[in-house]
């Protein structure tokens, strides 16, 4: 009987290894998958930046399809492009507006915690430097101020405040948001 059990708890252990061996390189292929979407994405949005007027920015900016433009944050070597409305599947791709505008110095950023998305927000330092280029042309540019880890549930924390730029993700556990808060450089 005794040895009918090891044999038992062995199968499993192997099955439970499989399984997060598994999980693992689904993970690693999807982290992978949104990184190349997002350089794809990267491209489009650059390309249609250099070519937009100001006129035709703010006439597409009604469009629930456009991004808003691209983020950059050099201390961790990230340009991303930036839908300008959140949505589960296309953040899966690259960061979304989650709310709030630039001109009313409230705007929150959302993004996975993909390795080349906001997987490494926790490593800026304040003072770091993050830009964000618009499609009508206009770069704003942020110093961090201040990272905070919030609670899961905490929705009203993270948009409030006295911050022009939030960025924020889940931690890896899921059960927390980290929040990189920002403030334009003058």
């Amino acid at each position: 009987m005794r040895n009918k059990l090891g044999h038992y708890c062995t199968v499993l252990g192997i099955l439970l290894l499989l399984a997060a061996i598994g999980l693992w390189g689904y993970n690693y292929y999807d982290a992978n998958r949104a990184d190349e979407a997002a350089q794809n994405l990267l491209a489009e949005v650059t390309m249609q930046q250099s070519q937009q007027t100001q006129e035709s920015a703010i006439a597409k900016a009604a469009d629930d399809e456009t991004f808003l433009g691209t983020l950059s944050i050099p201390a961790l070597g990230l340009e991303l492009p930036v839908y300008n409305r959140f949505d589960d599947n296309l953040m899966k791709d690259t960061v979304c507006r989650y709310s709030g505008a630039v001109d009313t110095e409230d705007l929150v950023i959302a993004g996975h915690n993909y390795r080349r998305h906001f997987g490494k927000l926790s490593d800026l330092q304040q003072g770091d430097e993050v830009t964000l280029k618009t499609m009508d042309g206009n770069t704003y540019t942020y110093q961090v101020l201040a990272l905070e880890t919030l609670n899961a549930t905490a929705v009203d924390e993270m948009t409030s405040g006295e911050y022009a730029l939030t960025l924020f993700t889940c931690d890896y556990s899921g059960n927390a948001r980290i929040a990189v808060r920002c403030q334009p450089t003058f």
